[in-house]
């Protein structure tokens, strides 16, 4: 994943479609947010973290809010 990020010129040349984003699932404790910000500093990239405690409150309105504030 990290090379994908790091070099897309390569991958778009060969035909290979980038990814629009990575999923983590686990329970927790299990390193989801280590790897995932391990990623982002290893591939030099702005990265948006979102836990999905934040996004809990979408079903009382103000979570679509913040997310799209983010954008």
């Amino acid at each position: 994943m990290i090379d994908v990020l790091q070099n897309p010129t390569f991958y778009r040349e060969n035909g290979i479609q980038m990814p629009k984003g990575v999923l983590f699932q686990g329970p927790p404790g299990t390193g989801k947010t280590m790897i995932a910000k391990a990623a982002a500093c290893e591939s030099d990239i702005p990265v948006i973290y979102a836990s999905g405690s934040e996004f809990v409150e979408i079903y009382v309105g103000t979570g679509a809010k913040r997310v799209r504030d983010m954008f």
